[in-house]
């Protein structure tokens, strides 16, 4: 069959301007879907959670249920219920980390990726269940934390909406999966003096600071959120809708702990 010069011309601006782009678009939803479970295999298969480790890890179902059963008791602690089905990957090295997150999230310990329902990890060290931190400065945190962490920011998806929770401050999304984790990075004790001094750096702390600036910042949401709920007693739907003025809410809750009234444990 034979074309005329017309119908070469439709076929060309056809493949130019949609075939070719849904091709495109199609690979990279396939590539963003699939890309994170590359040389894994799956460990656990339970109540909505799907965990996959490396192929070469060496782990075991009961160390995975612990982590899981864990995770549960720090969610249930603070009414979260969890409706979508959720895939968790461990990463074995901090490279297939960068790698399977797109280099978007070096310097964290793991990512909630909102497309794929994929919560994507760091390295861990599955015998002391801890997540590798950072930075030695920082401390090594609990699995069950961090995976705690991370699934409240698909509950606070859940809850608020995709539109509310893409236009809620960030500090009230961290602060509250913080605050739910009940773990930070940081020292507390070191962190809450320069909280209250009203510093971001100290030269005493042996870390480059735009290191620090990502946990300290994670810290201080949580500090607020801790706050807000725990010592004022509002409500979770207030605090999600209230409008708060963070420069007079910092400074109350300075007052609160100089005057030994507050204090986040």
């Amino acid at each position: 069959m034979k074309f005329n010069s017309h119908q070469i011309k439709t076929i060309q601006h056809w493949l130019k301007n949609f075939i070719c782009p849904i091709i495109i678009a199609f690979a990279f939803i396939f590539l963003l879907f699939r890309w994170s479970y590359i040389g894994t295999k799956t460990v656990f298969d339970k109540n909505n959670l799907i965990v996959h480790v490396n192929k070469n890890e060496k782990v075991s179902d009961e160390t995975i249920l612990t982590i899981v059963e864990k995770c549960d008791s720090l969610l249930q602690a603070k009414g979260i219920d969890l409706k979508a089905k959720l895939h968790i990957v461990f990463c074995a090295s901090r490279t297939e980390y960068n790698i399977k997150t797109f280099f978007r999230s070096r310097n964290t310990l793991a990512i909630n990726q909102t497309f794929g329902s994929q919560i994507i990890f760091a390295p861990v060290d599955f015998k002391n269940g801890t997540v590798t931190a950072v930075h030695p400065s920082f401390s090594n945190r609990p699995i069950e934390c961090v995976l705690a962490h991370e699934l409240t920011h698909t509950y606070e998806r859940q809850k608020l909406g995709i539109i509310k929770f893409a236009a809620c401050e960030s500090w009230k999304k961290e602060g509250f999966a913080e605050y739910v984790s009940e773990n930070s990075s940081t020292n507390i004790e070191t962190a809450t003096n320069l909280f209250v001094n009203q510093k971001d750096y100290d030269d005493s702390l042996k870390i480059e600071r735009k290191i620090w600036e990502g946990p300290f910042y994670y810290f201080k949401s949580r500090l607020k959120t801790d706050y807000l709920l725990k010592y004022k007693h509002i409500s979770e739907d207030e605090f999600w809708d209230t409008k708060f003025d963070e420069s007079q809410l910092e400074n109350e809750i300075r007052r609160s702990i100089t005057d030994h009234k507050y204090h986040l444990n």
